[in-house]
């Protein structure tokens, strides 16, 4: 780096911000040993904040992330103390200290210390991601505007198999498509209504209240339909051109082989899993059910 280059003022405002980042680093650092002690003798609960991170968020104003760095930090050092050590000696960054604070061990430590000390940002992920696939991606919500979030998470293939599963019965229950986050927000409240104390006793209350209004439907019963969900496994019985079976899993309809205008019952055998395309082509070929078209 040849300073000659710079002029005066140049070389002057270089120095003052070497300076402020050195002053940085030194913050960062004092901050990280305060919280350790703040962590240990636990006032903030005499304050009335049930955590030190609800301490460090609130009454520091920090940010989600930084708190949740410091005291990860923090924590991990009561069994790791070289971690915090090190830090303190301006050894290792507190960004790096918090990359691999959710995966050094007493067993590890030297390996992974070594590493955060000499390895970028971009190289330490990387190796971190070689071992622990889990740690590569950290998990975050950050606002990119008023109302809407960005959420980031790794998940495993079989989670992902999951939501892309859960989605196909959304898209099927809505007749579109749907995307990621409406199908997480249904699954979500599905999840609430199931388990949420209070979503109980609502439903608890709408249920003794249909008890005194109950009509008669015509709806297939739960236990029938279920029995066609197993018998087809959610999947359309329709046949293609090239006699494969219809492989569509969304926009899915239970069909009447014989109509319920003509006393069709809701049996096992008299109903069938279509999809839109399939039972449109039932109802327009001539003759109704298996006769009309091709079923797999």
């Amino acid at each position: 780096m040849n300073l000659n280059l710079l002029s005066r003022s140049e070389r002057d405002l270089h120095e003052r911000a070497l300076q402020a980042a050195h002053l940085f680093a030194h913050a960062e650092r004092s901050l990280l040993a305060t919280i350790d002690e703040v962590d240990h003798s636990s006032f903030f609960r005499k304050l009335g904040f049930p955590s030190c991170y609800a301490y460090c968020r609130e009454a520091l104003k920090l940010s989600e992330n930084v708190a949740g760095v410091l005291i990860n930090i923090v924590r991990k050092s009561k069994k790791v103390p070289e971690l915090k050590a090190r830090v303190l000696e301006g050894k290792i960054t507190i960004s790096n200290a918090g990359r691999i604070s959710s995966i050094i061990t007493p067993e590890n430590k030297h390996e992974w210390l070594k590493k955060a000390e000499e390895l970028p940002k971009a190289k330490l992920e990387k190796e971190i991601a070689k071992v622990y696939p889990r740690a590569a991606v950290r998990e975050r919500v950050s606002h990119i505007s008023e109302k809407r979030l960005k959420l980031e998470m790794g998940v495993e293939e079989e989670v992902m198999a999951l939501f892309r599963r859960a989605q196909d019965i959304q898209s099927s229950r809505e007749k579109k498509a749907v995307s990621l986050e409406e199908t997480l927000k249904a699954a979500l409240e599905t999840y609430l209504e199931k388990h949420d104390p209070l979503e109980k006793a609502k439903r608890q209350k709408k249920t003794e209240e249909k008890k005194t209004e109950e009509k008669e439907t015509d709806d297939i019963p739960a236990h029938i339909l279920h029995a066609v969900h197993r018998r087809d496994q959610a999947q359309c019985r329709g046949e293609n051109p090239d006699g494969s079976r219809c492989p569509q899993r969304r926009w899915l309809e239970v069909h009447h082989v014989k109509a319920r205008k003509d006393g069709g019952p809701h049996t096992l055998e008299n109903l069938l899993t279509l999809c839109g395309f399939h039972h449109r082509q039932v109802h327009t070929l001539p003759g109704q059910g298996k006769k009309g078209v091709p079923m797999h």
